[in-house]
């Protein structure tokens, strides 16, 4: 899947690289040749060298070796995500390769120092089951070894987009409703909102969902109500186009898109099609009885197409 570096700071330390490791997939052991070259590496880029090392996962260290001043580790972690529109836990062994003075721990919290990035410091991430998780959010084809499954573990390069954070609804308009409806109640009882338009509940608003556009995003109406809401959340104007979206809803709710996404729609996305949006309900434009609504990726496949052709690229190693 392609992803959109919409305000996105990037992770300049880390660049993507497809390796690959002949290694011994059991459960606290490492066994790595000397040689990486068929394994999905993620590996850190030669001008972080020198650098501080924060940990980019929080675990339990299940294993670490060293060879002269460079450590490598195992790091248990679990991940949250939905699947199927229901909060799933995938559980896996992050390896760290060539950590560089690294204290020894039993336990790694999040953005921790760890220690110092050296030459050949990388991550791989490995699960004896295939999981939803690590195949959708991995950039590489993953590789299967020894009954365990390896992936290059992009989910944990920060601002980058995780599209099951999203959780998968059946209908977008039923979940406009939705929205609609749980504002509408939480009105006090002399009829008035003693609250701001914007209106977000991260576990219930952002959402993945299939519509069918009938034509491409247009410039922006703009409006007090999108202004209050993009300095509101992102502090700044970044809407470009909007889409209008038919619904019985009494206010309309509208897709905002940020600059980039209409060429990205129209070179990948045919109109009159199913297109699949991860997206945010972020609040009310009363006004002119608007919902907006943020977009922060698409795809024209669904989360099942994806992992199912995924699986078809896994390579296994004898």
């Amino acid at each position: 899947m392609k992803s959109r570096k919409i305000l996105l700071t990037g992770f300049i330390f880390l660049i993507i690289t497809v390796c690959n490791v002949p290694a011994k997939g059991k459960s606290g052991q490492l066994n790595l040749p000397k040689k990486l070259d068929v394994f999905p590496v993620l590996y850190y880029s030669d001008k972080a060298i020198g650098t501080d090392l924060f940990s980019p996962a929080s675990g339990d260290v299940i294993y670490t070796s060293k060879k002269k001043d460079l450590t490598t580790l195992i790091l248990k972690c679990k991940e949250s995500y939905y699947w199927q529109g229901k909060n799933e836990e995938c559980e896996y062994e992050l390896i760290i390769l060539n950590i560089q003075n690294f204290k020894e721990v039993s336990k790694i919290e999040a953005m921790q120092n760890i220690g110092t990035i050296a030459a050949g410091t990388g991550l791989i991430a490995r699960k004896k089951e295939i999981n939803p998780f690590m195949i959708t959010l991995s950039s590489a084809s993953g590789v299967l070894f020894d009954n365990n499954y390896y992936f290059q573990p992009n989910w944990i390069i920060p601002n980058r987009t995780n599209t099951l954070n999203y959780r998968q609804v059946n209908s977008f308009e039923e979940h406009v409703l939705d929205y609609y409806n749980r504002w509408y109640s939480e009105k006090e009882d002399d009829g008035q909102y003693h609250y701001a338009a914007l209106f977000n509940y991260p576990n219930l608003d952002s959402i993945c969902a299939k519509i069918v556009l009938k034509e491409y995003p247009v410039p922006i109406n703009r409006s007090i109500g999108i202004n209050f809401a993009e300095k509101g959340y992102f502090g700044r104007s970044i809407f470009e186009f909007e889409s209008k979206i038919d619904s019985t809803c009494e206010y309309t709710p509208y897709l905002y898109w940020q600059n980039g996404f209409l060429d990205y729609l129209q070179k990948e996305y045919k109109l009159g099609t199913d297109l699949y949006i991860y997206c945010t309900f972020l609040a009310l434009d009363q006004e002119n009885k608007k919902i907006i609504i943020n977009v922060r990726d698409f795809t024209i496949n669904s989360n099942e197409n994806v992992v199912q052709e995924r699986i078809k690229d896994i390579k296994e190693l004898k």
